[in-house]
């Protein structure tokens, strides 16, 4: 086990340094901050003063070194825009948008495997029909098209939730649901894919054999052993829920990382995009550690390398 562990810490360090490297070089690709902050008026002696300032003045490799370096030690610097340091600025405004992520994860966690289940035991039937077309249509829609059907069914016409803005619990209602709307599909389907596959099992047709219900072979027997592919799923699923928490907070008008991230991006404050997307790697590559480890511990196969059935 602690090998399985160690094997995973080692991926994470490297997926780390690969992200923010890239995040690195393209954001000195993508312009200099300068043309932000300086107005078209500026001399050349006040751009190469604040050139200066920021460090710019250095070679690119040396950059990056420092960059590293400072980054090992939790420097991750200061904002460009504002003078604050760039890790409390994404930590301010981090724990908005990873509440909604863990709260859709989890919905589409269980609404996902519900109906995968009712789909599976009911298998050709209205009922499976009719889940089946759900999954379809959540899986097509875009993310800001199901928020904006929301907002204009529960919001505006029934006036039963707020249409945006941060608050009460109320107010997560609408973005909680839009978010869950992209992974259940997926849920939904594998779930529904291994309970069919294990429903035809030996160990099944053996409960079978002793009189069990039909009901307690398929929740206690079948649905633990479908499990495990399912949570590795989920957590394949936080790298698209967080890319789909930026539209989310747009649409519905809320505060967040993503919020700061796609306007830092516009400001080119680079140590704030390298703070956010710092955060959001280390958020991804931890809930897939985490899903490893709770498949590991349900399926040992998967500590040796082998494939989960």
């Amino acid at each position: 086990m602690w090998r399985f562990v160690g094997k995973q810490i080692w991926q994470l360090g490297v997926v780390l340094v690969g992200a923010l490297t890239i995040t690195f070089f393209a954001l000195r690709l993508s312009g200099n901050p300068l043309d932000a902050l300086l107005s078209a008026e500026a001399t050349p002696e006040q751009r190469q003063m604040l050139t200066e300032q920021l460090g710019l003045d250095r070679s690119l490799p040396e950059q990056y070194w420092l960059f590293l370096v400072h980054a090992v030690q939790g420097d991750l610097g200061r904002s460009i825009i504002t003078g604050l340091p760039a890790s409390s600025m994404v930590a301010e405004q981090f724990g908005h948008s990873l509440l909604l992520a863990v709260l859709a994860l989890a919905s589409s966690a269980v609404v996902g495997v519900l109906l995968g289940v009712l789909a599976a035991t009911n298998q050709g039937k209205l009922l499976d029909r009719v889940i089946g077309g759900i999954a379809s249509v959540t899986q097509a829609a875009p993310l800001f098209w199901v928020g904006l059907i929301l907002i204009i069914v529960f919001a505006v016409q029934l006036r039963w939730l707020p249409a945006s803005g941060m608050g009460d619990a109320r107010h997560l209602v609408l973005p909680v649901i839009t978010l869950a709307s992209g992974g259940l599909p997926y849920v939904l389907r594998l779930t529904r894919t291994t309970m069919l596959g294990l429903l035809e099992a030996d160990f099944v047709r053996f409960h079978r054999a002793k009189g069990l219900s039909h009901l307690s072979i398929v929740y206690k027997h079948v649905l633990k052993n479908c499990l495990p592919p399912v949570i590795a799923l989920l957590g394949l699923q936080a790298g698209p829920l967080l890319g789909g928490v930026v539209i989310i907070e747009y649409v519905f008008g809320r505060s967040g990382a993503g919020t700061l991230l796609i306007s830092s991006i516009y400001s080119r404050d680079y140590p704030v995009v390298q703070a956010a997307v710092l955060v959001i790697v280390v958020a991804v590559v931890l809930t897939n550690l985490l899903a490893d480890l709770v498949v590991a511990t349900i399926d040992p196969r998967v500590r040796v390398g082998k494939a989960i059935s």
